[in-house]
């Protein structure tokens, strides 16, 4: 066996930052698909409806986390894939989602793993669910990104794992910067995953916030222009 440091390597390893295409679980992809079509969806004997299109955007969004945002059971690829990288990776995780039901589910299966971990979204000790975590007595941090998403530090995680792409990419900058610290130094930087489903909601939001992300691009280039000139 031929052994190598990741401080030896790191150049060469995949990117920093990326997107993990994952399947949906088959009762969930069952109702996101009813959703889509039709702006009715059923699960287990329960039916949901979305009125306009605008419901029928954030209805998929909640289905692509886990039907446990709408429905008591929990189907999801996401998780299932969340759980498979939390047993790969031996350091600290921070896990991060736009639904407190997201969480809630997550946790459940981490205790049925065996697992401690912190749960952040709104009204706990933050900084004892951060101290915690720096000092190493909980490997993993669940958070909602609107509870955990500023102010926070994180910096000692080596995997955050978000759920949602938020549709600003500013939002999303800032989520990031809970574990990525340009500031302190580190031999490895923490490898950042977001977790997509083809062909779903998923994939027009990581497009829209692209967009808009090089519009903020654009517009800050012309301004520097005319300041040169």
């Amino acid at each position: 066996m031929l052994k190598r440091r990741v401080t030896d390597c790191v150049d060469t390893l995949p990117p920093r930052i990326y997107a993990m295409h994952v399947p949906m679980h088959p009762r969930q992809e069952s109702a996101y698909r009813q959703m889509k079509k039709t702006l009715i969806a059923e699960l287990e004997g329960q039916r949901l409806v979305a009125p306009t299109s605008l419901v029928q955007t954030t209805r998929l969004r909640q289905i692509a986390s886990t039907t446990a945002t709408i429905w008591n059971e929990d189907y999801s690829g996401k998780l299932d894939a969340t759980m498979d990288l939390i047993e790969e990776e031996p350091g600290q995780i921070v896990v991060a989602t736009e639904y407190r039901e997201t969480t809630l589910a997550l946790m459940s299966r981490l205790a049925q793993a065996g697992e401690t971990a912190g749960l952040l979204i709104g009204g706990q000790d933050y900084g004892k669910v951060q101290r915690d975590f720096q000092d190493g007595d909980t490997r993993i941090v669940v958070m909602t990104r609107s509870a955990g998403g500023e102010s926070l530090n994180f910096g000692n995680a080596s995997l955050m794992i978000i759920l949602e792409q938020p549709w600003n990419p500013a939002t999303g900058k800032q989520l990031e910067g809970r574990v990525w610290r340009p500031a302190e130094e580190r031999e490895v930087p923490p490898r950042i995953i977001y977790l997509r489903h083809k062909d779903t909601i998923d994939m027009q939001v990581a497009k829209q916030s692209l967009h808009r992300q090089r519009l903020t691009v654009q517009a800050l280039l012309a301004i520097l222009k005319e300041q040169e000139a």
